[in-house]
Formats: structure tokens, sequence, C-alpha cells
């Protein structure tokens, strides 16, 4: 029964370990190192309210005035033409319809990029400082506005700069202010 006792002394079972060998103490201490980031990432208190720290939705403003001119394109010319609308649709609106789907497709292009290296640190800053300053209880829109505008001015500015220049590169003009109205 002394055994016993000695055994279950934390003490001892300290210095059982040191009698461990390099290989298994390093084993033991990345198992411990694995066991504790695990519960980490699993916590709730790393959790946010959006589920997701890193992902920003595609903003689909820069594209409102080529599809309201594909859009007129249509309209125009289904009313016009009512027997053989599908040929006339195809000749007079298939420029506007291709710059429209080209604006979309660059401003997917450009979330892609941001969502996955361009701006996520900055999409990481501004969704942790949310959670900290501006979704939490007790917290007040000027500790959130003190802390927090910053880093999501420097975040539109990132976003900005990726949607201009995939707008760009498609061949379209591109109005940085239409895409935070």
């Amino acid at each position: 029964e002394h055994r016993r006792q000695r055994e279950s002394n934390p003490l001892t079972q300290l210095q059982n370990v040191m009698k461990l060998s390099d290989p298994h103490r390093l084993i033991l201490l990345t198992s411990l190192i694995l066991f504790s980031l695990s519960t980490i990432f699993t916590s709730g208190s790393f959790k946010l309210d959006e589920g997701d720290v890193g992902k920003l939705n595609p903003q689909y403003r820069p594209c409102i005035k080529v599809r309201e001119a594909a859009k007129t394109c249509l309209d125009k010319t289904t009313s016009s033409d009512s027997s053989d609308g599908s040929t006339t649709i195809k000749r007079s609106c298939q420029e506007q319809m291709s710059t429209a789907t080209k604006c979309v497709t660059a401003v997917k292009k450009a979330y892609q990029i941001i969502n996955l290296s361009g701006c996520t640190k900055l999409i990481q800053d501004v969704a942790l400082c949310q959670a900290e300053w501006c979704s939490s209880y007790g917290s007040s829109k000027e500790s959130c506005s003190k802390h927090c505008d910053v880093k999501k001015a420097d975040l539109r500015v990132c976003e900005t700069k990726h949607v201009g220049h995939h707008v760009k590169k498609a061949g379209l003009d591109f109005d940085s202010s239409m895409l935070f109205e």
C-alpha cells in the first residue's frame, strides 16, 4: 500500500517521466503540444459569431452600370421585336452582355484572391477586432469605432486594390467609389 501511495504522488510521477529516454520525452512533449493546440481551436473563446474568420463575400457594385446597360438593352430588344427575339438579342446586346459577364467574372476572381491570400490578415484583424470590441457584452459604439475603424479602412483599401486590378485587367472601367456605397 505504501508503494501505491508513492506511485500516485505527483513528484514521483514527474521523476518517472524524467527517467524516460530523449526520444520518448520528445514524443511526450510533441503529443502534449498537439493536444493543447487542438483544444485552442475547439475552444468556445476562439469561435466568432460569424463562424468563419477569413472570408469576404463578393461585392458586385462595380458591375451595376454594365449589368443595367445589358438589362436595358435586353428589355428594349425584346419589347421592340417579338417575332425573332433570340436573333435580335444576340446581335444588338451581345457586347453589353459580354461586358457584364466579364465584370462579374473579374469580381469573383478578385474576391478569390482577397479571401485566399490577398487580404487574409486584414480580414482576420477586422473579425477579431469586431469580436473583441463590437460584439461583446458591454461594448460601446465608441470603443468599436476607436479600435476597429482603422482596420476596416485598411481592409477596404486592400479590397479596392484587388477588385480594381481585376476589373481593369478585364478591360473595364473601375470606379472605386461604387465598391462601398
